[in-house]
């Protein structure tokens, strides 16, 4: 069976939500929620209040007060009917825990295989790229809502998907990945690569 490897933040909670809620209370800044994925966020409202803001939204509150991503939770029963779905995440390893409790909370912890954090360190020291947790875990597809872990070309034969749920304007994406603005595109690029 193949695997697939799917963030979790912004792409099956919708983090992004919470994240645009956090920046609108604190900041006073209007920010799209398909926007708040740290590589678009930070030029935006530093590092700094990037990392404040993940104080709450990536911690059991702000966690489980994440909707779903809008048509996250039927993607995955049904991706789960083809592939073993693994959660590739940079959360830190202790925050995977509230992952966990929002899909058994929706009754979806079963149809996850694995999580992996990228936020330890690799046997080098560094942390390692979502693509690298790919080859090392024989994942054969990563989608994720943020560009930076898409790109490079160390792992060519992982088919990636960047979905950016709900954005309309033109946006820049990584070399050999391709763009899905909603689950159902999602679906429809992993339906033609099945065939």
């Amino acid at each position: 069976m193949r695997i697939i490897g799917i963030d979790y933040d912004g792409t099956i909670a919708n983090t992004s939500e919470v994240k645009a809620d956090w920046i609108r209370a604190h900041v006073e800044m209007e920010i799209p929620p398909w926007k708040t994925d740290r590589t678009s966020c930070v030029p935006i409202i530093g590092l700094q209040t990037y990392e404040r803001m993940g104080q709450f939204v990536y911690e059991r509150e702000g966690s489980l007060r994440a909707r779903d991503v809008p048509g996250s939770l039927d993607a995955i029963k049904e991706l789960a009917r083809n592939f073993r779905i693994f959660i590739v995440t940079a959360r830190k390893s202790e925050q995977i825990r509230w992952c966990k409790e929002w899909l058994r909370e929706r009754d979806l912890d079963s149809l996850i295989h694995a999580y992996f954090s990228t936020a330890g360190n690799s046997p080098h020291g560094s942390e390692p790229s979502k693509l690298q947790v790919c080859r090392d875990h024989d994942i054969d597809v990563l989608i994720d809502d943020d560009e930076r872990h898409l790109e490079g070309s160390e792992v060519p034969h992982v088919r990636r998907i960047l979905l950016k749920s709900g954005c309309s304007e033109m946006i820049r994406v990584p070399e050999g990945a391709e763009l899905a603005r909603s689950w159902p595109e999602a679906l429809r690029i992993l339906r033609a690569h099945l065939e």
